[in-house]
């Protein structure tokens, strides 16, 4: 049997806005602050493309941070949230792309 390499995929346009965001903006940040920054882009759509960077390294989880926010029920609730911050490897991927 032949030995399988896998190949990193090339970083698509989200993780290259997500990484800018991050390297621009130092510290620990919720995926609603990354959307926010994006042009048409939910904090739904991020979830998967950071946990995606945080797997390849790029990324890693900070500290949690806690929001308040309106449940299905219309009420105010406060809930535990990710937060994010990018690594050394990030800016190294993200000064590749450049």
């Amino acid at each position: 049997m032949a030995d399988v390499v896998k190949q990193e995929r090339p970083l698509t346009e989200k993780m290259v806005a997500i990484l800018n965001f991050l390297a621009a903006n130092e510290g620990d940040h919720f995926t609603s602050e990354i959307a926010e920054s994006m042009d048409g882009v939910t904090e739904k759509q991020l979830s998967p493309v950071c946990t995606t960077l945080v797997g390849r390294g790029f990324i890693a989880k900070g500290e949690k941070g806690v929001k308040k926010v309106i449940d299905k029920k219309g009420l105010e609730v406060t809930r535990e949230y990710n937060r994010y911050h990018i690594t050394e490897a990030g800016l190294e991927a993200l000064n590749q792309v450049a």
